[in-house]
């Protein structure tokens, strides 16, 4: 999963990062470095603040443009991205999940928080699956 960033230099002299698939976030940087560098940090936290704590599904990527910085999604925060699109989907929250699980609402927050590596895929591979969910992975070159 890739997110296209592009990252353009403004008349001021400044970098502008920002991302089609999330059209009302833009933030703006001194240097091209610090652009770049906010840019690998930009997508799961304005998935964070926009979606998931407004309770909304993340939208999934459109493919990259060829001048936009494709921005590699790890695994475990894909399965996240789409274990919390799947609960948005069912219209559950968080308490929903957790009492349909049987385990704390801390342990649910920890499978869909996009910032903190607090829960393995494989807890989040197995709440899916008790939800009657699954995941589909490919591998793409």
């Amino acid at each position: 999963m890739f997110y296209g960033v592009k990252i353009k230099k403004n008349d001021n002299g400044n970098f502008q990062v920002s991302c089609r698939d999330f059209p009302d976030v833009v933030s703006e940087h001194e240097t091209e470095e610090e652009a770049k560098e906010f840019a690998r940090s930009f997508v799961p936290g304005v998935m964070m603040l926009e979606y998931r704590h407004k309770k909304k599904a993340i939208p999934l990527p459109s493919p990259p443009l060829e001048d936009e910085l494709a921005l590699y999604i790890p695994t475990k925060v894909q399965a996240k991205i789409l274990f919390w699109n799947f609960i948005v989907s069912n219209g559950w929250k968080i308490a929903d999940v957790a009492k349909k699980l049987d385990i704390s609402h801390v342990e649910v927050s920890r499978m869909v928080d996009l910032t903190k590596d607090k829960a393995s895929i494989d807890a989040v591979e197995k709440a899916l699956r008790s939800l009657g969910g699954s995941f589909n992975l490919s591998i793409i070159q």
